[in-house]
């Protein structure tokens, strides 16, 4: 390896050594295959670009700091802090799925369906709904009360948004396969 370099001084080093001359040597081939470096590497890409790519979905600098982030994995990896580092928060490791809890964090109306069926009760109709028990929304009712009145709820005007939970904090949820997720606790 140093022939190319230094000539003279691995012709001299090699005839202490061995008959001939250097130069005339094959090169060193060398193969090595590790089957679990290349599962690692795979998760470690994918990782990293799911965290970038939330990361511009939602408006932040690739530099900016993230927060607490989990990896959960089907097998175990370790990446000496390198994921982390390129994604500039704090990341860890954990084999096997999160124990994720499903929950009502609020709703969205669609004005264009509540505004021509409601008109004029569209606002009484709307705080009414917010009102309701976070619990109740999964499966939206068919009647709302607004001033002592029972109003019909238009079909899809209102969508419940879901958040997740782990370990009863919010996080937000990136599901890059079946087998890998990656919760953000921000």
């Amino acid at each position: 390896m140093l022939a190319p370099y230094t000539p003279y001084f691995a012709e001299e080093v090699w005839s202490f050594m061995e008959e001939g001359s250097v130069h005339h040597e094959p090169w060193v081939s060398f193969s090595y295959e590790d089957e679990e470096a290349v599962l690692t590497g795979e998760i470690l890409v994918k990782v990293i670009s799911e965290i970038r790519r939330y990361k511009h979905d939602k408006g932040l600098a690739l530099n900016a700091p993230l927060g607490e982030v989990t990896v959960y994995t089907p097998v175990p990896v370790n990446d000496a802090g390198d994921a982390g580092f390129a994604t500039n928060c704090t990341l860890t490791w954990k084999t096997g799925m999160p124990e994720l809890m499903q929950v009502v964090s609020g709703v969205k109306f669609d004005m264009g369906i509540i505004g021509p069926a409601l008109r004029g009760k569209a606002k009484g109709f709307m705080q009414a709904v917010e009102a309701l028990p976070k619990e109740n929304l999964i499966n939206i009712p068919s009647t709302v009360t607004v001033d002592g009145e029972e109003i019909a709820v238009p079909d899809g005007s209102i969508l419940p948004e879901l958040s997740y939970t782990v370990a009863g904090a919010s996080v937000d949820l990136i599901p890059v396969s079946d087998s890998l997720v990656i919760t953000i606790n921000q």
